[in-house]
């Protein structure tokens, strides 16, 4: 049930992939604050040699990362809905209005 949960959510929204998106944004924001953090711990020398550079490379490819295939999923998906060749107006505005000219 929850894979099919799963495919409901997944297959008819980009949603989850802008939460991805955001997500590396996020990432990317708080790689920030530990970059400023490990250079002030790295100045204060309470850290091993090398530390610095590793936690601060892997807070940041992370997060670049994760937003980046965010907006490649983004792109993607919009493809995708694309190659449904569904009409870019309402049927439900067309049927409501007919079934007033209808009732008339």
């Amino acid at each position: 049930m929850l894979g099919f949960a799963w495919d409901g959510i997944s297959s008819f929204s980009v949603k989850p992939l802008r939460v991805i998106a955001v997500l590396g944004c996020v990432i990317t924001a708080l790689s920030a604050v530990v970059l400023l953090y490990s250079l002030i711990v790295n100045m204060l020398g309470q850290t091993v040699q090398g530390w610095t550079f590793i936690v601060c490379s892997i807070w940041l490819m992370g997060g670049m990362q994760t937003f980046f295939l965010g907006i490649i999923g983004e792109y993607i998906g919009k493809i995708y809905s694309e190659t449904k060749a569904r009409p870019r107006y309402c049927i439900a505005e067309n049927l409501q209005a007919k079934s007033e000219n209808s009732k008339d």
